[in-house]
């Protein structure tokens, strides 16, 4: 019996009792969560296959105690039949215990077969499904072919035995307490000394990855583990980004140059990268991708970049402050000046001790959501006093803030308000005012 009779034929399992008793004294003993879906397994034999069947349960206010058998397998086989469930990629797997249940004739999600009222208790092929199951009686594989199998409980008893039937090898990873897995199988039957190297390691539910790749460069698993994340998100970071992809710069050379220079990181790579892109630097060269003394080139374009991107926003800060220059004013005690370049804020922030030259109120500036405005008193005009932020997006005074963000005094506060209003209605009579 294999599942190409279940696909043609559900009614194969048509000898299995609806409940053993073993699974009702396990259900009706366990402690619940309210509305929680819970799963328990039980083995069979039928001649000289072992068969697998899971319940799901739960308890309820409303139904009280509900039970559903909801998958059954051939242990060996590949894949399963299941009914009445649906996997919901926030919630997990959800079970359907009566036709009844819904608030509608339908249920959506994401699932295996689209599910409505009329599929209640109708079986369904599948060559896979994730529910982690408990196998109350794990006894019965001692009187089966499946004896020597090995099975430890780190991993799904269904994925245990597929894998066994394809590897028996798979009994010695078992026994040394790890998951089954083909790569250490296959890795394992061409290399005797990694056998070996298998049963020193203190560990074994480590990352199977992790385990090879520090074999194969004699370092530590956690060594092993760092360096792969770090080539992960080398990886997601190089695939992120345009220009390097297209320097064509080979993410294997990286990994290598990265880890033969003393003082080269993952994330200090990127930034020197990002700073040769950003000077217009051929990649292609390997003098530019992989310099000799990395820290000292480092160090170099970095600094290069920043004067670049510095010069730049200099210049767009005093194209963006032109199209405010509209809106100073004076009154008879106080002035509203407009800064003119990114050196105004410096020097306001450091007079005031406050963050306007530090928390991107200049890029603020530059993309048009939001200006920055100077109050000054007319008899000191250079002196700074009262700084104020303007939505340009929603048409008002955003932040008015004095000495260490002190809230000016009333009469302060009175004069911006109205030129608050004055520049509101002066934009709204413009219709807008952008980058």
């Amino acid at each position: 019996m294999t599942f190409e009779d279940l696909k043609k034929d559900e009614t194969v399992f048509r000898f299995l009792s609806p409940m053993p008793r073993p699974v009702r004294e396990k259900i009706e003993n366990e402690s619940f969560y309210p509305c929680a879906n819970r799963y328990v397994a039980f083995l069979e034999k039928f001649g000289d296959e072992v068969i697998y069947r899971v319940w799901a349960f739960k308890k309820t206010k409303t139904y009280g105690l509900q039970t559903r058998e909801v998958m059954r397998s051939i242990l060996g086989e590949k894949g399963l039949i299941y009914r009445d469930m649906y996997l919901n990629y926030m919630g997990g797997y959800k079970v359907i215990y009566k036709a009844s249940n819904g608030s509608s004739s339908s249920w959506y999600g994401y699932s295996y077969y689209a599910y409505d009222e009329s599929d209640f208790g109708k079986w369904a092929w599948t060559d896979k499904i994730g529910v982690g199951v408990e196998v109350i009686n794990k006894e019965l594989l001692e009187d089966t072919k499946f004896k020597y199998s090995g099975y430890n409980g780190m991993s799904s008893l269904l994925k245990w035995m597929e894998i066994y039937s394809e590897y028996p090898q798979v009994e010695f990873l078992g026994k040394l307490g790890f998951e089954p897995s083909k790569k250490l199988l296959k890795k394992a039957a061409k290399d005797k000394a990694f056998c070996k190297y298998l049963a020193k390691v203190e560990k074994p539910n480590n990352n199977i990855n992790a385990i090879c790749y520090a074999y194969d460069h004699d370092m530590s698993i956690e060594e092993a583990g760092r360096i792969l994340m770090e080539r992960q998100e080398l990886g997601r970071k190089f695939r992120g980004c345009p220009e390097i992809k297209k320097a064509g710069i080979d993410l294997n050379k990286a990994y290598k140059y990265i880890y033969s220079q003393k003082n080269c990181s993952v994330p200090s790579y990127e930034d020197y990268i990002i700073a040769c892109v950003g000077l217009k630097l051929d990649l292609k060269d390997t003098k530019n991708a992989f310099p000799k003394d990395f820290k000292r080139m480092h160090d170099t374009r970095v600094a290069q970049w920043k004067v670049k991107k510095n010069k730049t926003k200099k210049k767009d800060f005093a194209k963006a402050a032109e199209k405010y220059l509209q809106f100073e004013m004076q009154g008879e005690t106080y002035s509203i000046i407009i800064p003119h370049n990114i050196n105004d804020l410096a020097f306001e922030g450091a007079s005031l001790h406050h963050c306007v030259a530090d928390m991107g109120y200049d890029g603020k500036m530059i993309a048009g959501t939001s200006f920055i405005a100077f109050v000054r008193k007319n008899k000191s005009l250079k002196d700074p006093f009262v700084t104020v932020e303007f939505s340009v997006e929603q048409k008002s005074v955003l932040q008015i803030h004095g000495e260490y963000n002190s809230t000016p005094e009333k009469e302060v506060r009175d004069f911006v308000a109205a030129w608050g209003k004055k520049v509101s209605k002066e934009m709204r009579k413009k219709k807008c005012i952008t980058a």
